[in-house]
């Protein structure tokens, strides 16, 4: 696909193909491979002013740059959520908060992973069910998942001011 793109020219199928062969790289396990392939894709659709197909790709690529742990994931986040509003795609918005979320949790920022959360799932109520069925499932996931990473923090927060007051009483 990639070779037809070049040889017809077609930058626009390229940026696509790029992500497409990214993301095969992230499932085959060849990071490098993939974040060149990521970062190319992203390059091309933004030569020449593509919104959708870049919104995709950045949004693909801060889903792996989050399960990466790699905090450069807020730039391409902030990205996508840009052209998200631009383009008024709820479904995809829903994506970009909930990745959000997950990006927060991350850093340890629960005040701003809750509230991202909870934006993915309004948004996500709004939109059409058969959207809503794919994407209600993850929210739902994670939703738990953060409830459980604060409770744990809370516990050991909790736990820590006991210690301190023991031994101030002591």
């Amino acid at each position: 696909c990639i070779r037809l793109c070049k040889r017809i020219r077609d930058r626009h199928e390229m940026g696509a193909a790029l992500r497409i062969l990214a993301e095969s790289n992230v499932e085959l396990g060849l990071p490098e491979k993939a974040v060149a392939a990521f970062e190319a894709s992203i390059n091309t659709l933004k030569g020449i002013n593509e919104c959708y197909e870049l919104m995709k790709s950045c949004i693909a690529y801060s889903s792996y740059l989050i399960e990466m742990k790699n905090r450069d994931a807020d730039v391409y986040l902030l990205e996508a959520k840009q052209l998200c509003k631009k383009l008024g795609i709820e479904f995809f918005m829903a994506q970009v908060m909930l990745l959000c979320s997950k990006y927060d949790y991350n850093n340890a920022d629960f005040e701003s992973a809750t509230p991202n959360l909870k934006n993915a799932s309004k948004i996500c109520d709004g939109i059409q069910a058969c959207d809503r069925r794919i994407l209600r499932p993850a929210i739902r996931d994670w939703d738990r998942t953060l409830e459980k990473a604060i409770l744990r923090t809370s516990m050991e927060s909790a736990e820590k001011l006991k210690s301190i007051g023991k031994i101030y009483e002591e």
